[in-house]
C-alpha cells in the first residue's frame, strides 16, 4: 500500500473510530519521507477546518493538535501568548475564539500580525524563510511554524535577533545623518499636509534654509509661493514624514557631477500601522533605483526624496490638486521622462514615510503593507498614467491594473494587422522535446498573432529527427534550415536570421514549452513603450518555481549574474516582491524565450559570436541598452523551462572553462557596467540573494588595521610569463603555528599553470620563504 492510499485508509478509521491517532500523528509526522503528498493531507484535514484555508493544513506550518482537533485546540499549548494576543485583538473575549472568529486564517495570511510587536508575515512564507539555526530549533523541538513564531522567533525579533528572511528587514535602523557641503543652488523645501511649525522642523533637520508648507489639495499656493521666491530646485515631502539629518547634503553629493536638470530620488523607510492597532507600528527599508520611463508606468514606485529642477515644475500644468503626494510626485517624473531629464538615485534613506499620510508602492512588503491607497487616490494614479500614455507610449499601447500590487499597471499593446514574429528555434535531435515545444506554439501562442517557425538544425543525426522534421515542414508557417557545425548559439541564430520575415523575433530554446493561452500576445504588449527592445518572461521549471525572471549584473564577484527569484516557489513570497509581480525593467533577460524587435537586433549586428553558448543573451541585451532601448521582464504567461536538458550543464572539463572564458569576455565588453553595477537594483542589495534582500553591513573592526608588508619577493621573469594569474590568499588562525606541509606543496602544482601571488597573513612564512 502506497503512502497515500495508507494515509487515507487509516484517517478514515480514525474518524470513524476505529483507528489510531498515534498512528494518523505518524504519518503527519513522517508525511515527507514516505512519500505523502500534501494534497492528499489537505484535503483528508479540509474535512475538519471551516476556519482555515486549505494551503494552511501542513504539518510544517501547524501543530497537530490544531490540524487534527480544531474543536479542542488550545492556542496556549501551541506557544501562543495569551496575555500579548487578546491586547492586541481586543475583539476577542477569549483566546479561544481565535480559531472560530477568522482572526487565525488572517494572521496566517499575514493580513493581521498574531502579536502587536511582530509584523504581519505569511506562515508560508515564514517557514520558508527560517535561517538554519531556527529551522534546526524546530527540528529539535518539534515545533510547527505557528508555534515557532509565537513563542522562539517572537522573543528573538523583539530582541532584533535573525529569524528569518522576509521578516529580520523590519528590524528597525536609524535614518543616517550627512555632514554640511557646500552648495551653489537656492533650493526649497516643499511640505505638503503639514503645518508650519512641522515643515520649519522637517527643513532645520533636513538642512534647508528656505520652506514652503501648502496642502495636496491648494497647489495654486504653492505655484505662488515658488514663483515668488525663484528657487534653482525643489524637494517635496509629507508634513508626516521624518527626514534624515542633512539630507539636503546627501542630494548636492548626487549633483555633484550631474547636470543641474537632474532629477533625484532616493531610498526609505516606510513606517506603517496595523489598522485599529494603538502600537508604534513597524518600519521596513525599501532599497530602490532610479526612476525608469518603463518603471513609472509598471510598477509607478516613487519612493523616498525626490528633488526636481524648478525647470520642470515651470514647465509643466499640474493638477490644482492630488489625492496623495505619491501622486503628484508621479505626474513630475513621468513629466522629466517625457522631457528626457537624467536621473540619479540616492542609495541612503533620506526619508522615514507615513504609509498612512503619504502612501506609496513597496519594494518589498506582505499583504497588510500592500494596500497603502484608497480608491480615490488609485483612480488619480491611473488618470495620471493615461494622461502620459499618450504621448510616451506607442499607438494602439493601452494600460490595465495589475492585479498583483495596487498603483501598479500592466502596458498592453494591440498588433497591427500584418504583424508578424520569427520563432527561431535551434536544436539537435532530442526529438521529443522538439515536438512538445513545436505543438504547445501551435496550441498557445495565439488567437491573434501571425508567426513563422524556423527550425535550426544543428547536426541531427537520429532517423526519427529527421522524420519529424519532414513531418512538420508540410505544415504551411514551419521550415528548417541545417547548420552542420559545432553548436555556437550565437552563429546559428545569426544565419537563422536571414530567413526570418517578422517585426520581431522569438528565440526560443527546443525545451521551453507555452502553458498559458496567447504567449506572444503578452510577450508583446511591453513593446507598448516605445523604448522597449526586447521582452523576456518568467520561466519555471516543471515543479514550478521559477527558473529565470530577469538578469542582474554583479558588480565585484567571480559570478557575472545574479537571477532574482530563482527556486521560489511559494506564491506569498513571490507576491511580496514588487520586481516578480510587475511587467519589470532589467538589466539583461534570458534568451530561452526573448522577443526582440527585428529592426533592433540587426542595428547592433545581432549576437556576439564570440559567446558560442553563455552569456550571448546578456551581452545582447546589454548592447539594446547601450543603443537607447530598455529590456523588460512579464510574469504573465505560463511558460516551462525544462533547463538544459538539450545542451547539459557546464559544471566540469571544458565546457566549465568554456564557461569561464565566456563570462570573462562579458566583463571585459562591458567593464564599465561591472564596475559600477547594476543600475537597475540597489547595490545594497545581497549579491547571492533571490529575494531582494539587504546586504550584511561590512564588519566594524576590533581595533584599527595597520598595514604591514614583512616579506615580498617577485620571481625576476614576470614580464616574459604569459600563463593566468592565480592570486592565493593564506591564513593561519594561530600564527605562531608552522604553516601547513601542504600548503608549499600545492603552490608548486599550481605553478606549473599558473603565475602564482601569495598573500598571506601568516608569520610563519618568514621562517620557510624558500618554500614560495
Amino acid at each position: 500500500m502506497n503512502a497515500n492510499r495508507k494515509w487515507r485508509h487509516q484517517f478514515q478509521l480514525w474518524m470513524a473510530g476505529e483507528g489510531s491517532e498515534a498512528t494518523v500523528r505518524r504519518l503527519l509526522k513522517r508525511h515527507r519521507s514516505i512519500g505523502l503528498d500534501l494534497e492528499v493531507i489537505q484535503s483528508s484535514l479540509a474535512t475538519l477546518h471551516p476556519h482555515l484555508d486549505r494551503r494552511h493544513l501542513q504539518p510544517l506550518l501547524l501543530p497537530a493538535s490544531l490540524l487534527l482537533h480544531p474543536d479542542r485546540w488550545d492556542p496556549k499549548e501551541s506557544c501562543i501568548d495569551e496575555l500579548a494576543c487578546l491586547s492586541h485583538h481586543s475583539e476577542l473575549t477569549k483566546l479561544g475564539e481565535l480559531l472560530s472568529s477568522g482572526k487565525l486564517n488572517q494572521i496566517l495570511d499575514g493580513e493581521q500580525s498574531l502579536y502587536a510587536d511582530l509584523p504581519p508575515i505569511p506562515i508560508r512564507a515564514y517557514r520558508d524563510g527560517l535561517n538554519q539555526p531556527q529551522r534546526r530549533f524546530c527540528q529539535h523541538n518539534q515545533l510547527s511554524a505557528l508555534e515557532h513564531l509565537a513563542g522562539e522567533g517572537w522573543q528573538r525579533f523583539r530582541m532584533s535577533q535573525p529569524v528569518a528572511t522576509g521578516l529580520d528587514r523590519y528590524h528597525p535602523v536609524p535614518l543616517p545623518r550627512f555632514d554640511h557641503c557646500v552648495r551653489n543652488s537656492r533650493e526649497v523645501l516643499v511640505v505638503l499636509d503639514g503645518t508650519r511649525s512641522q515643515a520649519q522642523h522637517l527643513a532645520v533637520r533636513g538642512g534647508w534654509e528656505e520652506v514652503i508648507w501648502s496642502t495636496l489639495d491648494d497647489l495654486a499656493t504653492m505655484q505662488r509661493r515658488i514663483d515668488q521666491m525663484q528657487p534653482e530646485r525643489i524637494s517635496f515631502c509629507s508634513g508626516f514624514d521624518e527626514l534624515a539629518q542633512g539630507a539636503r547634503h546627501a542630494i548636492t553629493e548626487v549633483l555633484r557631477d550631474a547636470p543641474s536638470n537632474t532629477i533625484v530620488t532616493s531610498d526609505d523607510v516606510i513606517h506603517w500601522h496595523q489598522l485599529g492597532s494603538s502600537a508604534r507600528g513597524f518600519q521596513n527599508r525599501q532599497y530602490r533605483s532610479a526612476l525608469s520611463p518603463v518603471r513609472l508606468f509598471t510598477r509607478g514606485s516613487i519612493g523616498g526624496l525626490i528633488s526636481l529642477p524648478i525647470d520642470l515644475l515651470q514647465a509643466e500644468v499640474l493638477q490644482n490638486q492630488y489625492a496623495s503626494l505619491h501622486g503628484l510626485k508621479l505626474d513630475l517624473a513621468l513629466s522629466g521622462c517625457r522631457q528626457g531629464l537624467p536621473v540619479k538615485h540616492c542609495a541612503h534613506p533620506l526619508l522615514k514615510a507615513s504609509a498612512q499620510h503619504n502612501p506609496s508602492i513597496p519594494e518589498q512588503g506582505w499583504p497588510a503593507e500592500r494596500t497603502p491607497f484608497n480608491q480615490e487616490q488609485l483612480d488619480e494614479l491611473t488618470s495620471i498614467k493615461q494622461r502620459h500614455a499618450r504621448t510616451l507610449l506607442v499607438e494602439n499601447a493601452a494600460l490595465e491594473t495589475n492585479p498583483n500590487q495596487q498603483g501598479s499597471h500592466d502596458l498592453r499593446l494591440e498588433p497591427e494587422p500584418d504583424c508578424l514574429i520569427s520563432i527561431l528555434i535551434p536544436f539537435r535531435d532530442k526529438v521529443e522535446l522538439n515536438r512538445i515545444c513545436l505543438n504547445a506554439i501551435q496550441k498557445h501562442a495565439s488567437d491573434s498573432i501571425a508567426y513563422e517557425v524556423i527550425l535550426i538544425d544543428n547536426g541531427s543525426t537520429d532517423a526519427a529527427t529527421h522524420e519529424w522534421i519532414a513531418e512538420v515542414t508540410r505544415h504551411d508557417g514551419v521550415q528548417c534550415h541545417r547548420i552542420d557545425e559545432p553548436f555556437n548559439f550565437s552563429r546559428i541564430n545569426n544565419a537563422a536570421r536571414a530567413l526570418c520575415k517578422g517585426d520581431y523575433l522569438l528565440f526560443l530554446n527546443n525545451d521551453i514549452e507555452f502553458h498559458s493561452p496567447n504567449v506572444l500576445n503578452q510577450l508583446l504588449a511591453p513593446f507598448a513603450h516605445e523604448r522597449t527592445s526586447a521582452v523576456g518572461a518568467r520561466l519555471v521549471y516543471p515543479d514550478g518555481s521559477i527558473q529565470h525572471q530577469g538578469v542582474v549584473i554583479i558588480k565585484g564577484e567571480r559570478r557575472c549574474v545574479l537571477e532574482p527569484g530563482k527556486h521560489l516557489t511559494k506564491p506569498e513570497v513571490i507576491e511580496s516582491l514588487t520586481p516578480l509581480t510587475a511587467q519589470e525593467e532589467f538589466s539583461a533577460a534570458s534568451a530561452a524565450c526573448l522577443l526582440v524587435k527585428s529592426e533592433r537586433f540587426d542595428a547592433i549586428g545581432g549576437f556576439d559570436e564570440q559567446l558560442a553558448v553563455v552569456f550571448n543573451d546578456v551581452d545582447l541585451c546589454l548592447r539594446l541598452r547601450e543603443a537607447g532601448g530598455s529590456i523588460v521582464v512579464t510574469p504573465h504567461p505560463t511558460i516551462i523551462h525544462h533547463e538544459s536538458v538539450s545542451r547539459g550543464k557546464d559544471l566540469e572539463g571544458e565546457a566549465w572553462s568554456r564557461h569561464q572564458r565566456e563570462s570573462g569576455l562579458l566583463r571585459r565588453k562591458h567593464a564599465t557596467l561591472y564596475g559600477k553595477g547594476d543600475p537597475l537594483v540597489s547595490n545594497l542589495l545581497h549579491h547571492h540573494s533571490n529575494r531582494y534582500e539587504p546586504a550584511a553591513p561590512p564588519p566594524s573592526p576590533l581595533g584599527p588595521v595597520r598595514e604591514n608588508i614583512l616579506f615580498h619577493w617577485q620571481r625576476p621573469n614576470k614580464q616574459r610569463d604569459q600563463r593566468p594569474v592565480l592570486i592565493f590568499a593564506q591564513y593561519e588562525a594561530d600564527t605562531l603555528e608552522a604553516i601547513r606541509p601542504d600548503i608549499p606543496a600545492l603552490l608548486k602544482q599550481y605553478r606549473q599553470h599558473f603565475y602564482v601571488i601569495v598573500v598571506a597573513a601568516t608569520p610563519s612564512f618568514l621562517t620557510q620563504p624558500s618554500s614560495i
